[in-house]
């Protein structure tokens, strides 16, 4: 068993290997538990209690590695009974992606906005983790491409009802509504979600997504939305 901090909000400014061996790191709150500004880092095997905030927060680097983590968003229960009935959309990242090549393997991931989020990232692989009870589970914001998701248990991402979207609430295992370049979903379980995978960026192109067991979602298991647009002589592959 690991110590436990509390207040924490970690800046990472050079390459480090850090294996937790079980601590508990406490968020400070409406910070980042973890701020990564170096290349070639590793975190693992580390339990991460955001605190109204996001969990790990890698700020264009390269070459980073985050395995073998549970990443947690401290909220009040009070707002997580709110947020399990579907009438909050809770804040922050669980892992907030920016930069090249990026492993985020074999992580649990809950209670956030976004279990994962990427924005200006390039060649990210996401395998093996198990991201529940998010309103997003990996959302696809500006400037991505080259995202592998493999693997992964996806669901229970609840959503929040009260708000008035043509597409349905949020609460979607994969949303694609910002980028949608070079993506492979591949046999993933995407289960219980509002909307289990959703695809609405223009100029789409080389998205796979085979092998998945999609069940059980409120609205559809897959759609490609009105502003899904693929590029000229792209294809989408769907074969689930």
């Amino acid at each position: 068993m690991g110590s436990e901090y509390s207040d924490i909000s970690l800046n990472i400014n050079k390459s480090v290997l850090f294996n937790g061996n079980g601590t508990t790191l406490n968020a400070k709150l409406d910070s980042p538990a973890i701020t990564i500004n170096a290349d070639a880092t590793v975190i693992k095997n580390t339990k991460i209690n955001a605190n109204n905030g996001s969990g790990i927060a890698l700020n264009n680097v390269k070459n980073t590695v985050i395995e073998n983590n549970a990443i947690n968003n401290k909220a009040s229960k009070s707002n997580i009974d709110i947020h399990d009935s579907d009438e909050v959309l809770l804040k922050g990242n669980g892992i907030d992606v920016s930069g090249e090549n990026t492993k985020i393997i074999g992580n649990t991931i809950s209670n956030f906005k976004n279990g994962i989020f990427l924005k200006n990232a390039d060649t990210t692989t996401i395998k093996e983790n198990t991201i529940t009870k998010n309103n997003f589970g990996i959302e696809f914001d500006a400037n991505v491409k080259n995202t592998d998701i493999i693997e992964n248990n996806i669901s229970k991402q609840l959503g929040w009802i009260t708000f008035d979207m043509f597409e349905g609430p949020y609460g979607y295992g994969i949303s694609a509504r910002h980028s949608g370049v070079n993506i492979n979903i591949l046999d993933n379980l995407i289960n219980e979600n509002y909307m289990g995978i959703f695809l609405d960026s223009k100029n789409s192109s080389g998205i796979v997504i085979t092998g998945n067991e999609i069940r059980d979602s409120i609205i559809e298991g897959s759609i490609a939305n009105e502003n899904y647009t693929p590029a000229t002589g792209a294809t989408l592959i769907v074969e689930n």
